[in-house]
């Protein structure tokens, strides 16, 4: 049996839950039974590294139980491709920003519930996860507790007949906290009472409630509740008093759609109780031929023939025993921890693709329920709980199932298996405008084009520009902080923009970034596309073109990026005529230049460029060529989409080189960087994501970190998804994205490059760009997103 390892970054692990269910009774009894077992043999061995902000405690845990890997980085964990799961323990309020992070590094993701503080949220990570590829599940242990699994075979197993009713008890006295009037330590953390941070009993306990109920009697279809703050004021670990804000009882009926019939469930929770019961939790089913009351670890059975007759008489002492006509249930055992059991199904979930059913689809559902509860609550009356599948797949009977309408707020989109689903838009982002210059990274978008929908000619000739939308989206970026990269790849140049085409657009950009004044930073391709793609092209061809676009532009007071050349791809025969070429042209500009390297995954044509197919050999030729011309030189945008590759090329810069970032699936870490250095910015995302890289930007000025990770990390999936491969096709996400969002009137491109994606990859890319808060009119986006369906024929 041969051991596989697997690590597993845990966040969270000072905290309560996180240590003692999980390090404690589930990965490292994993560890000591020697793993979980493979199907072919194998044993499959968590390897953890405990997370979180307090290195003290964490070293403290670690060394009390033999680890010896510990971090306050959590960004630095999530880059450690060593390291394939994230798992999250931490408060609420701080998950949802947790778990985007972790799904943009690739990670498969296993959290506490609940999962966010709110359904929206929710569903978003369960979309932005399946649209990432990966793994991902919600604790939901109390499936596996030995009393839930007897009473779950006696329902199988008929035993109640129609079941008629379910009444729950939990909770006990949590004690106020140590402080003077208040001498007992409290078994909770304090942030469970304040609201603020995500506390409360109904959004803590009703998680549990809804997949309980769920998957053991029915599905939860309304609820009824009244929730109340009994302890006004609590300690905290410090021993200071704070207010308790948030709910600490809750008294909730829900009905479910049981197997015979509606069942009513009472479940009254508290931690403001004194416990006369058998256990912490204990839950009583009634059904007209048997009764089971069941604990957390055991269940006990009363069927119709044992049951007393009662009769009711005060005024005698009851002289019959009503616990003699009960007895075990029996066992099914022997039984593991429930955490234990999910952890070991989640890791050969992620290890084999085992089934496992306990997503974030599954936590939404629990995050649902406690929304709606509070909202009875508030309103004082029942509540329907609407059905969450057809937020995977279709409703059956369509928008019948919506109550025979789409509600506001909702637009149903196709996905990828042609099945068409509801989304719920999420409120929109405010995002703060930059007070001042950003300083703290150069940061250029390579800006698109707007296509003239309405010119002659032929569409997949020469570009016509509708110049007033063009130029609008160029004022768009400079206010929101950032420089423009112009007549790059993103404005389609070579694959829809020719050289007279991109002449104009320059010349044109150079006046607005003048007019805009200091604020108006840009920057324009020059290249060799004037050139026929023809193969007599010679070297000094090359010389020519380069030197007729890097002259045109800084004639008009431009700076240069000098871009990738295809026709040198094709002319050149080896890295020696690279150096000859780039050594004239460098040599001859007036100020220092950007040089672009773009990878052959975004330009075929581009393959063994710098002359050598591998790529270390093709770096060293670059760099050779920028230290020899450093002087003449700001920086190199590198486009391979590979941040391993960028990190080991910056550290080798000389200095004063810049590196700008190209790398549109790696930039929150490259552009964050580390204790060597980071990159600036030159991307064709920042064209689509531009408000939240302005706000991440104006948070790395402040120092502030999470803001940073927090405006940024809902972008990646929303990246990886528009550079998919063929990466090329990215422009038809960023100019469809920029339609979405009302800076330009149609979805229309030069070269009809419109019809580069498929309608449900444009389907994906606006619950992405919903997600990370890029819509900032949601409803002009669902209208025009349904303009654009209604043409595809999906109504």
């Amino acid at each position: 049996m041969t051991p596989q390892r697997i690590g597993v970054i845990m966040n969270g692990v000072t905290g309560r839950m996180g240590l003692n269910q999980h390090l404690v009774r589930s990965i490292l009894a994993i560890r000591e039974q020697g793993g979980v077992a493979l199907p072919n043999g194998d044993r499959l061995l968590p390897d953890p590294i405990l997370v979180g902000r307090n290195e003290a405690k964490l070293r403290d845990i670690a060394a009390a139980h033999g680890l010896t890997r510990v971090s306050t980085d959590l960004d630095a964990c999530l880059a450690n491709r060593a390291d394939a799961i994230y798992f999250d323990a931490t408060v609420t309020s701080l998950r949802v920003a947790h778990v985007r992070r972790a799904i943009a590094a690739g990670k498969h993701v296993y959290c506490e519930k609940p999962l966010a503080a709110t359904t929206t949220e929710a569903l978003e990570l369960a979309h932005a996860a399946g649209a990432a590829g990966v793994k991902h599940g919600v604790v939901q242990d109390k499936l596996f507790l030995p009393g839930i699994r007897k009473l779950k075979r006696l329902v199988d197993d008929g035993f109640f007949g129609r079941i008629l009713t379910v009444r729950g008890e939990f909770g006990y006295w949590v004690f106020e906290g140590t402080a003077e009037g208040a001498p007992s330590p409290a078994q909770r953390p304090s942030w469970n009472y304040r609201t603020e941070d995500g506390g409360g009993i109904v959004l803590d306990m009703f998680a549990h409630w809804r997949y309980l109920l769920d998957h053991t009697l029915g599905e939860v279809t309304a609820v009824q509740c009244t929730a109340a703050r009994l302890i006004p004021e609590r300690v905290d670990e410090q021993g200071r008093r704070y207010a308790a804000t948030a709910d600490d009882v809750a008294y909730a009926t829900f009905a479910l759609a049981g197997a015979t019939g509606e069942i009513l469930a009472q479940f009254n929770s508290s931690w403001a109780v004194r416990v006369y019961r058998d256990d912490l939790l204990q839950i009583q089913v009634d059904g007209t031929l048997g009764s089971a009351v069941a604990t957390l670890r055991d269940c006990k059975i009363q069927n119709r023939a044992d049951t007393p007759r009662a009769v009711w008489n005060p005024d005698v002492p009851n002289a019959v025993d009503y616990s003699a006509g009960w007895r075990d249930a029996g066992d099914d055992g022997p039984f593991d921890n429930a955490f234990k059991v999910q952890w070991e199904r989640f890791l050969l979930h992620v290890a084999t693709d085992a089934p496992f059913p306990h997503d974030f689809y599954e936590g939404a559902k629990g995050v649902q329920l406690a929304e709606l509860a509070l909202q009875s609550w508030r309103e004082r009356r029942w509540v329907s709980v609407p059905d969450l599948a057809g937020c995977r797949a279709t409703p059956a009977g369509g928008d019948a199932a919506l109550g025979g309408r789409v509600p506001a707020g909702v637009i149903r989109l196709p996905l990828s298996d042609g099945s068409i689903a509801p989304h719920t838009l999420r409120e929109p982002v405010v995002w703060p405008a930059p007070v001042g210059p950003i300083r703290s990274r150069v940061a250029y978008a390579a800006a698109h084009v707007v296509s003239d929908p309405l010119a002659g000619g032929d569409p997949l000739g020469n570009a016509q520009l509708d110049w007033d939308a063009t130029l609008a989206y160029r004022r768009h970026l400079w206010s929101l902080g950032l420089g423009v990269a112009e007549a790059m790849d993103t404005a389609q140049r070579g694959m829809g923009l020719d050289w007279p085409a991109a002449r104009e657009l320059i010349r044109r950009s150079l006046g607005e970034a003048r007019a805009t004044g200091a604020g108006g930073a840009i920057v324009c391709g020059a290249g060799t596309d004037q050139l026929a793609p023809a193969d007599g092209v010679t070297l000094a061809d090359v010389e020519r073109a380069y030197a007729e676009q890097v002259g045109y532009v800084e004639g008009l007071g431009g700076r240069v990026v000098l871009m990738a050349s295809r026709a040198l791809a094709r002319a050149a025969r080896g890295p020696d005529d690279y150096a000859r070429i780039y050594g004239t042209v460098l040599r001859q500009v007036r100020r220092p230049v950007i040089v672009h390297w773009l990878g052959d995954r975004f330009d075929p044509q581009l393959a063994g460029y710098w002359g050598a197919r591998d790529v270390d050999q093709a770096t060293d030729v670059c760099l050779a060529i920028i230290c020899e011309h450093r002087t003449k030189i700001d920086g190199i945008k590198i486009s391979v989409l590979d941040a391993e590759r960028e990190v080991a090329l910056r550290r080798r810069l000389p200095g004063g080189v810049r590196m700008y970032s190209g790398d549109d699936f790696n930039y929150q870490q490259l552009i964050l960087g580390d204790e060597r250095g980071y990159s600036d910015a030159l991307l064709g995302i920042f064209d689509a994501i531009a408000p939240a890289a302005s706000a991440a930007l104006q948070a790395l000025d402040r120092g502030d970190k999470p803001a940073y990770h927090a405006a940024l990390a809902p972008t990646v999936p929303l990246a990886r998804h528009i550079f998919q491969t063929p990466t090329h096709a990215y422009k038809t996400g960023i100019v469809f994205l920029a339609y979405l969002n009302g800076h330009q009137p149609h979805f229309r491109m030069i070269g009809g490059a419109e019809s580069w994606r498929s309608v449900s990859h444009l389907a994906d890319l606006f619950r992405l760009a919903d997600a990370a808060g890029l819509l900032g009119d949601p409803d002009r986006a669902a209208d025009r997103m349904r303009r654009v369906l209604a043409l595809a024929g999906v109504e």
